[in-house]
């Protein structure tokens, strides 16, 4: 348990605008000296005087605890009027000496911890140990599964065994909410350790490709190609990183690069150090008037469009065998069987 914080040097002014009255912050006991009271906090969130034990030890809604100077009571705030006299019959009350007594208790034994508390502690941490251990492991099976696109099997089916014959279990962390956690969570640690290749990295080159995924909902992919620089090993290196994949409603040029430019700003990258762009040939990506490549040059001249040498090649060859009747024939009764059942899954 932490101790108080330390009181502020100003106070502020009452709704009255009224001084607070420092001198309740100590107590003089019949001797004359001046003891602090060291159980008042200010609270910076509510601007209010508490009292730090019954803060910590008091319940909520006891008949008994009326007094402003609990937590949950909101504190005294907006009103220093006879605030000594307040705060005095405060510390008197019965119910305070109980929670002060309680907290300094509390304080000596973790100040000075007997063989119980030590052995408790140590047990505290082994279990947590434990299941850290446990956690990992999980995590390990769970990114090493999808990676490879593979899902949980004996052990989920281990896990609704136990949980049908009504047997009590702990957390087993195999649900497929926490493998999305896990794999989201890892996911963020990547994407920032990419980020900051790109960004240390300066200039870089944008390539985006869309494709609908088996819910058929358009998706645009995106991929940076940046050199970068390895200080251990004092060299360059060529390297490609996906950044993410996005949905894509509409598919015209305009709108492809506002996307493009969506993305780049949410994750804060410079528009103007795309030294290039890489997009498949299709009008809406390589439009020479209204083309993402020919918008995104409008706001940065030096991001010089490249066309993909994949797309370009498959180009070559739907061309190629365009010109033969048989094989056009062939591949369009191919096309159709593939558009017929594509578009109905209760076909499939």
């Amino acid at each position: 348990m932490k101790c108080p914080p330390a009181l502020p040097t100003n106070f502020p002014r009452d709704s009255k605008k009224r001084e607070f009255q420092k001198n309740i912050l100590f107590q003089k006991p019949p001797n004359g000296e001046s003891v602090p009271r060291d159980f008042l906090v200010w609270s910076f969130s509510s601007a209010a005087l508490l009292c730090f034990p019954c803060s910590v030890f008091s319940k909520q809604g006891a008949a008994s605890e009326s007094s402003l100077l609990f937590r949950w009571n909101g504190g005294i705030k907006d009103n220093w009027r006879k605030l000594y006299d307040r705060v005095s019959s405060h510390q008197g009350s019965q119910i305070h000496q109980k929670y002060y007594l309680d907290w300094k208790t509390c304080l000596a034994s973790l100040a000075d911890p007997t063989e119980i508390d030590s052995s408790l502690q140590k047990a505290i941490t082994a279990e947590g140990a434990k299941w850290r251990k446990t956690l990992r492991g999980i995590l390990d099976v769970t990114l090493f599964l999808a990676s490879r696109n593979l899902a949980f099997r004996d052990h989920l089916v281990n896990v609704a065994r136990h949980q049908q014959e009504g047997s009590r279990m702990q957390a087993h962390y195999l649900s497929w909410q926490s493998q999305n956690e896990f794999i989201k969570e890892c996911a963020s640690i990547v994407k920032e350790s990419v980020l900051k290749e790109i960004k240390s990295s300066i200039y870089y080159t944008i390539i985006t490709d869309g494709t609908p995924d088996e819910s058929h909902t358009e998706q645009i992919n995106f991929v940076l190609r940046f050199v970068f620089f390895k200080t251990d090993e004092k060299k360059w290196e060529i390297r490609e990183r996906f950044l993410g994949v996005e949905d894509m409603e509409k598919k015209k040029g305009v709108d492809i690069t506002n996307l493009i430019f969506d993305v780049l700003a949410r994750e804060k990258i410079d528009l103007q150090n795309c030294r290039g762009q890489g997009y498949d040939n299709g009008s809406n990506m390589a439009g020479t008037y209204i083309g993402a490549q020919a918008l995104v040059l409008k706001k940065n001249s030096m991001a010089v469009y490249v066309p993909c040498s994949a797309h370009s090649l498959n180009l070559a060859g739907v061309h190629a065998a365009e010109s033969s009747a048989e094989m056009k024939t062939f591949f369009g009764n191919i096309q159709v069987l593939f558009v017929f059942f594509s578009c109905s899954p209760a076909r499939c």
